[in-house]
């Protein structure tokens, strides 16, 4: 969430010039019985509401300029939270005063905007805490939300659910604090007398407040971070509710269809996630999200080309992306198309030249094309570089072991284990290498480990049941040889 949406929320807190103003058309409309103990309340609220934005202001100036992984930022958040409650909390007051509002009814009360905003304010918040996954945060902003649809509309149902939201996402953060904290908010509203209000008919609707009327790109913003929100908890149907009613309310929402297209592709809707795409660059053809996404859903139903042309465009709006160098490289290598992968992941290195993916990746591509020792210089550079990269050894091994060279292949099987020992590939790796150089005993003692670590590898099964019976072990191999069909057999009717 940009910074600038922040500050925008903090700025649309009412002046107390608008604050005054707003109380003179409240005050009119009130019964003369109550309109007394109004104006004391209001002389009150007033004296708190200044030093109230004020504070606003600062903490919001504080998290414009914070390293966002910084103490300070938690604690500046978590402040600014805490005054936007307590500017919500002024007015609620307010309203349940003059109102004479009991625990099970209520009168539907106009909502001040400095209330408005402070929910407002949640959202922002909220968007940023997704950005970053900052679990806690995000939970504080969900209590904040909850709080206030308690005070707006006595909506105890509607704030259980964000609260339950709440927790859930509480318990994914390491802060005992706020795991604590929203249980027990949850277990008070929980136990809450009030009861949801019904909506007043339009003609009683005070036309000096602001409702959360739903209808405005606002109400579209908060329900697309509410579907962030339960996408984090892989509540993907009820998200995807809330990016399309957010779409209903603000069609020019590009955060919702980029949203909701994300969604779509993670419940495998993959033409409904493309068109969401498509509908994003629509609305902003530059777009690099929007393309990036597309690019990988056309890729996953085997649009290869579909998928370059839109990673092809991202590269010519920024020539130096080397991310979306090495995607297009691998979408390349992935569709066969060996030689334009390996011009991808060289051009990455002019921009990175100590890039280890990259050259790992294009030692990929030279394997699969058929250039066994290009590939080995690759893997090479890439293990100058990162010494402890497992797959480089894996990979180097097996294209040492293509060249006729098992002893080397060997060596790098060993290192591969000695990194990542509980890796089962490289046991079976090397024991094929060690049958190949003729050490039938140490090849069947790595398949054996090969499949310690993962009971149904096949391969494992089958190449120590090759060895067995090279050895003579007749009734070994044919125990192996009738687990591995065992196995491929369940995994097929699975």
């Amino acid at each position: 969430m940009p910074a600038s949406e922040l500050a925008k929320a903090v700025d649309g807190f009412p002046t107390v010039a608008e604050v005054q103003a707003q109380d003179a058309v409240l005050s009119s409309q009130l019964p003369k019985a109550v309109r007394g103990r109004f104006t004391a309340l209001r002389e009150a609220t007033r004296s708190t509401h200044r030093p109230l934005k004020e504070a606003l202001e600062v903490r919001c100036r504080i998290l414009d300029t914070s390293d966002l992984n910084t103490p300070e930022y938690r604690e500046s958040l978590g402040q600014l939270l805490h005054l936007a409650g307590a500017m919500g909390d002024l007015h609620r007051h307010l309203g349940e005063t003059v109102a004479g509002r009991t625990p099970d009814r209520g009168p539907w009360l106009p909502l001040s905007e400095s209330l408005k905003r402070s929910w407002h304010l949640a959202y922002v918040c909220l968007g940023r805490s997704i950005a970053l996954e900052r679990y806690g945060e995000m939970a504080m902003c969900l209590r904040l939300i909850a709080r206030i649809q308690m005070w707006v509309r006595a909506d105890v149902l509607r704030a259980q659910e964000y609260l339950v939201m709440a927790k859930r996402v509480a318990s994914l953060s390491d802060d005992a604090d706020v795991i604590a904290d929203t249980a027990r908010e949850l277990e008070d509203a929980l136990a809450s007398p009030w009861r949801p209000v019904p909506d007043p008919p339009p003609s009683q609707r005070s036309q000096g407040g602001a409702e959360l009327s739903q209808r405005d790109p606002e109400s579209a913003q908060s329900l697309t971070e509410r579907g962030k929100v339960r996408q984090h908890l892989h509540q993907t149907e009820a998200a995807i509710a809330d990016f399309t009613e957010a779409i209903r309310l603000d069609p020019r929402s590009a955060d919702a269809y980029l949203s909701r297209g994300n969604s779509r592709y993670k419940a495998g809707d993959a033409e409904g996630a493309i068109a969401d795409f498509t509908e994003v660059l629509r609305i902003d053809p530059k777009s690099v999200p929007a393309l990036n996404n597309r690019a990988r859903t056309r890729r996953a139903i085997g649009d290869g080309a579909g998928a370059i042309a839109d990673l092809t465009e991202i590269l010519r709006l920024n020539p130096e992306d080397a991310t979306t160098l090495n995607n297009r490289g691998n979408t390349r290598r992935a569709f066969g198309d060996y030689e334009d992968a390996i011009a991808d992941f060289t051009e990455m290195l002019r921009i990175h030249p100590k890039s280890v993916i990259a050259f790992y990746n294009r030692g990929v591509a030279r394997a699969e094309s058929g250039d066994a020792k290009g590939a080995i210089d690759d893997y090479t550079q890439a293990l100058d570089i990162n010494p402890e990269n497992t797959n480089a050894f894996i990979n180097r091994g097996f294209a040492r072991f293509t060249l006729g060279d098992p002893e080397g292949a060997i060596a790098d099987y060993t290192e591969a284990i000695r990194i990542s020992p509980e890796y089962a590939d490289s046991f079976h790796n090397r024991g094929v290498a060690r049958a190949e150089s003729g050490d039938a005993e140490g090849a069947i003692d790595d398949f054996t480990q090969a499949i310690r670590i993962n009971p149904l590898h096949v391969p494992a099964y089958q190449s120590r049941g090759i060895v067995r019976a090279d050895t003579g072990d007749t009734d070994g191999a044919l125990a192996d040889f009738n687990e591995a069909a065992r196995i491929k057999a369940r995994n097929q009717e699975g």
